[in-house]
């Protein structure tokens, strides 16, 4: 089973170091389309190392009915995520026109902040050349002049993340102002679960907003240049209070030929992890497979969910969830996130 973008589904690619992973906007990540597979590695060499991935969500309404949304491979046209952010005025509501506008890509690198940011350092300062320091001019990224920092009338009025470099409180690049960027190239997303159809899962939606920030980072060391970062902000913008709720990532990883994967966990560092049940991976399915030697492939959660605040530092203990947790006993109060729960 493949996964099939919809129509018009935009994609765009982390690609500055030793992976070239394809992000959807409506979450996917990897996914099948005519340009094949979508997580390369190493890049270059037509290996791939996963299928498709996302965000599995699901929570208990105050009616006690389970509500979900979930990436799949988006097969047969079903989908639970769509592109765009929800009005936060409780509704969650989005429609189809503010859906197509954020149905795109946002990619920016730090070469290209730091260029930024010096030439407008340059021209503030009196003893700084700008003839001399950018004698072929300087021109803004597109990316900088389409950055979505201020959402639409009634959406959240800090949308996607920027460093305001004059600080008067509005995002304009010709002021210098830039986007905010994690590692060395990043990219930028929002996708929500509220714009019909629902259908992979058919339930109600949850009003979830998603904000999706993959980067990585280029030139630290071998396994750094093959590592693949994802942050999330996850948002609910409806009036449901849902508890239990539970957020989990989907990842069909297919190590080069699917059919040799073995899987395993490793709770205590929070990883998910696949390797080939043979010292040679040959071609399957119509990919190729890794060769002699083949690599294994871990999913770590670095942070999770952060864990309900109860203004104290949570003891750091043996027992779930401290012991693979997040910020237990280090004297920070309600900084506490959970780790891997389950698989």
């Amino acid at each position: 089973l493949v996964a099939v973008p919809a129509a018009g589904q935009a994609f765009g690619y982390l690609d500055v170091n030793d992976v070239r992973a394809r992000f959807f906007s409506n979450g996917m990540v990897g996914g099948y389309s005519p340009q094949g597979l979508g997580f390369e590695v190493p890049q270059g060499q037509g290996v791939h190392a996963l299928n498709s991935a996302g965000l599995w969500l699901g929570g208990i309404d105050g009616t006690n009915e389970l509500r979900t949304s979930v990436t799949f491979y988006n097969a047969m046209g079903r989908r639970d995520f769509h592109p765009g952010p929800l009005t936060n005025d409780g509704t969650a509501s989005i429609t189809q026109d503010i859906s197509d506008t954020f149905d795109r890509i946002w990619n920016v690198s730090r070469m290209e902040v730091d260029q930024h940011l010096a030439y407008h350092n340059c021209m503030n300062d009196p003893l700084c050349d700008l003839a001399t320091e950018f004698p072929d001019g300087y021109e803004i990224p597109t990316s900088f002049l389409d950055w979505p920092a201020n959402g639409p009338v009634g959406f959240d009025g800090d949308l996607a993340p920027y460093f305001d470099y004059n600080g008067d409180g509005a995002y304009d690049p010709e002021d210098g102002d830039t986007p905010c960027i994690f590692g060395d190239q990043q990219l930028f997303f929002v996708f929500n679960d509220m714009l019909p159809p629902h259908t992979e899962t058919l339930s109600e939606p949850l009003g979830i907003e998603v904000k999706a920030m993959p980067f990585v980072f280029n030139g630290h060391g071998p396994a750094m240049d093959q590592t693949v970062f994802l942050r999330y902000l996850i948002v609910n913008r409806s009036q449901e209070t849902y508890d239990p709720m539970y957020i989990g990532f989907f990842n069909d990883k297919d190590l080069g030929c699917a059919n040799d994967d073995f899987i395993g966990t490793d709770p205590s560092r929070n990883m998910q992890y696949v390797y080939n049940w043979s010292d040679f991976d040959i071609p399957c399915l119509g990919n190729p497979g890794y060769g002699e030697n083949p690599p294994a492939m871990g999913m770590t959660v670095i942070k999770g969910p952060p864990m309900d605040p109860n203004s104290q530092d949570d003891p750091a203990t043996g027992l779930m969830p401290s012991w693979n947790g997040y910020g237990f006993g280090d004297g920070i109060v309600d900084n506490e996130r959970h780790g891997l729960s389950t698989s």
